[in-house]
């Protein structure tokens, strides 16, 4: 809010002594509730873990650290905490979360597959413990209380975990957005907007994958796996079914990527079928993925008719990993 102040000579036609008109702002406007979301890029998902590869993530010591089973990030929420201090309409009274708010609703969405049971939870750097739902496939919420804020001027740290279940891989990228919503005493509801790319997993290993390869007699069906590595790696894979029907895994499940080399493996010595011979696959190599490249080919060893086609990164994997 501004007041602006004319002085004009009415026989000159001309202001008096100021070329403009002189201007003051006397009153701003703003949120004095905030969400700030700075990204989160250290949760790394581990191949090597020992339940499985990416079952897992790898302990670090980055704030806040993450264990081999559970990976946490954090925001804050700011209570009038900005160098502007925010009125009451009385304008002499600081606004206050803690006496002018009823609850802030947060929603976490991203991709939750593996979490174990009431593996989702929020805690406050204040007050009690905080109720959290257990998420769908894809949004997990929480509630904070105005005794879970600090008091006006401050900012209150809010950290969210993740425990994985550890019984499948958790794949090589996820990215978790989280936002808000205040319901305050003063007025209409305030939307927080937190961070689109919040929580950003990583992996110290790459996946290759095809929806379809067959394990069928009459085919020569293989695979090709190209380690432009320094070092042999290991890799493993794990062969997807439609329903009813099961893999029987071979002795080629699992094996090593020689350095600087290139390695073929038969699709019927990573698994066949219960049922029918058709599938999909899904390799995980210890290995950054700028350093591996994969093809599926199927031969008709009597017409030699076949295809190749490329195997692609699942997860929207980007090209280099940690």
């Amino acid at each position: 809010i501004s007041v602006s102040l004319n002085l004009w000579d009415l026989g000159e036609t001309a202001r008096i002594d100021n070329a403009a008109a002189v201007s003051r702002r006397v009153a701003v406007s703003g949120n004095a509730l905030t969400l700030t979301a700075v990204a989160d890029t250290a949760t790394i998902a581990n191949v090597n873990d020992t339940s499985g590869p990416l079952f897992g993530f790898l302990a670090n010591a980055t704030v806040p650290a993450d264990t081999a089973t559970v990976a946490a990030a954090n925001f804050s929420v700011g209570n009038n905490s900005a160098l502007i201090s925010y009125l009451l309409p009385d304008g002499v009274t600081a606004w206050n979360y803690v006496a002018n708010g009823t609850n802030i609703a947060v929603t976490v969405t991203g991709n939750f597959a593996q979490l174990a049971t009431g593996g989702f939870l929020a805690a406050s750097a204040v007050g009690p413990a905080i109720v959290t739902a257990t998420p769908t496939a894809s949004t997990g919420t929480f509630t904070l209380a105005p005794a879970n804020t600090g008091v006006a001027g401050t900012n209150t740290l809010v950290t969210v975990s993740f425990t994985t279940a550890r019984t499948a891989s958790m794949g090589t990228a996820r990215t978790f957005a989280v936002a808000a919503v205040g319901d305050v005493v003063t007025g209409a509801d305030v939307a927080l907007a937190g961070n689109a790319s919040w929580w950003v997993w990583g992996a110290n290993a790459s996946q290759l994958m095809t929806p379809y390869f067959t394990t069928n007699s009459l085919f020569l069906s293989r695979f090709f796996l190209l380690n432009t590595g320094s070092s042999s790696v290991t890799y493993s894979a794990d062969c997807l079914t439609e329903s009813g029907v099961t893999p029987v895994y071979g002795a080629a499940r699992t094996g090593t990527l020689s350095a600087n080399g290139l390695t073929a493996v038969n699709a019927s010595g990573i698994c066949t079928f219960s049922a029918g011979t058709r599938g999909a696959i899904i390799f995980t190599v210890n290995a950054p993925i700028n350093t591996v490249k994969g093809n599926y080919q199927y031969i008709d060893p009597v017409s030699l008719n076949g295809i190749v086609v490329q195997l692609t990164r699942p997860y929207n994997q980007a090209n280099t990993t940690e």
